[in-house]
């Protein structure tokens, strides 16, 4: 959800050493200048390259508050011209799924709330589900290096799956320490309250559960910018708690696996691997489980194809960048767009008891725009032999091992 522009100046700058005399900031009306300064390496008196000045524009970048970084070094004195992005905008909300069909719906985000690099957002959907969601993310609390993410989301739906009507209220927050270190430790805890008209798929007689749960878990972050990522890798081991001792009408566990590598084969094009193993154990009801299938999970197949209490995800990319994300104005206010293409497969599977329950594998292609607020509005589709040569073409948001992570169950 955060993105930025990356000037392809920076492979002009300066190759040998210099040492640098005074770091300015120009071009900040949103952005308090200390959040910017505390992501910067580079101060008077240390010595800077062209690497050294790539590594402080990523920093810049995975703020998320920036249309256009352009480091300028003049006798020792380095200046970074910035174009921030609007405080706030619309943005659009949508799923598509066979369990509940179309639904659309508007939303505000914003990518530098109070001047803190806070993302803030809210967003409602209408037709096969009525929803509405709020959302912040930072990466500083109270001054200190902790990441953290919280979110409330009330949903309701139809169920056809069971035969039911659904209503829920889910609540998270989780922390991550220390937020400018590769490898953080997290930590959140969460409750969701779910009424389920059909007593059948629910869990407690009076078709109404409650479901507190505690997270633990570990991250390591080496993507070189969260926007258009080029190289690096990111992993997440997270366990969680699901009633039980926690009291409520569950007792389960999941284990959260999130893989996903990037590796440059030119300035252009590049690899992208991914895999997502979300295995629950114990009693969770069906609330709790997974649909795959559509441009959120599994590309190459019908919308909720496949389903089950568990899944894991897999996808092997080859990236191409058609139009680097350059800065446009709109309205007065600072904006940026991008390209790029992709081809590759994936695999997909989704169980009740034991691993490969369901198993399936197809080619998948796309064309993402990048832009801002939303990440990426992807357009993408695949091909699958198991559901009877069917070809699938659908539209999603964001980064698609972000919107993978963060569907609706």
């Amino acid at each position: 959800m955060r993105w930025i522009l990356l000037l392809p100046l920076l492979w002009a700058l300066p190759a040998w050493a210099v040492t640098i005399s005074a770091v300015r900031i120009e071009g900040l009306s949103r952005t308090r200048e200390a959040v910017v300064r505390r992501e910067l390496r580079l101060a008077p008196g240390s010595e800077a390259d062209s690497v050294a000045l790539a590594d402080d524009a990523d920093r810049l970048e995975r703020l998320g508050v920036f249309a256009e970084i352009t480091p300028q070094l003049d006798s020792g004195a380095l200046t970074w011209h910035v174009k921030e992005l609007p405080w706030v905008l619309p943005v659009p909300n949508g799923r598509l799924s066979d369990a509940d069909g179309l639904s659309l719906g508007p939303g505000l985000k914003s990518p530098n709330f109070l001047g803190e690099a806070i993302n803030l957002e809210a967003l409602a959907l209408f037709g096969g589900v009525t929803e509405w969601q709020l959302a912040a993310t930072g990466s500083w609390l109270a001054g200190l290096p902790v990441g953290w993410d919280v979110f409330t989301n009330r949903s309701e739906r139809e169920a056809p799956f069971y035969d039911g009507h659904e209503t829920s209220l889910r609540n998270q927050f989780l922390l991550r320490w220390p937020s400018d270190r590769l490898l953080r430790l997290e930590g959140g805890a969460g409750f969701a309250w779910v009424r389920e008209e059909n007593a059948a798929a629910a869990v407690s007689p009076n078709r109404r559960d409650w479901i507190p749960s505690a997270m633990i878990g570990l991250q390591w972050d080496g993507r070189d910018r969260t926007g258009l990522t080029s190289k690096g890798l990111y992993q997440e081991l997270l366990v969680e708690r699901i009633g039980g001792n926690l009291g409520g009408d569950l007792d389960g566990w999941q284990l959260t696996s999130d893989t996903r590598a990037w590796m440059p084969l030119s300035r252009r094009f590049g690899i992208h691997a991914a895999n997502l193993c979300e295995w629950q154990t114990g009693t969770v009801d069906a609330w709790r489980g997974f649909t795959v299938g559509g441009a959120n999970s599994a590309r190459f197949l019908p919308a909720a194809e496949l389903r089950g209490r568990s899944e894991n995800l897999s996808a092997l990319e080859l990236r191409w960048t058609l139009v680097e994300p350059h800065a446009v104005a709109l309205w007065g206010q600072s904006l940026y767009w991008g390209l790029q293409a992709l081809a590759g497969a994936e695999a997909a599977a989704a169980w009740d008891a034991s691993w490969p329950q369901d198993f399936r594998t197809g080619p998948v292609a796309g064309l993402d725009f990048l832009v801002p607020y939303v990440g990426r509005i992807r357009l993408c589709g695949g091909w699958s032999s198991s559901a009877g040569g069917t070809v699938s073409a659908a539209v999603g948001l964001d980064e698609k091992t972000v919107a993978q992570r963060w569907k609706g169950r």
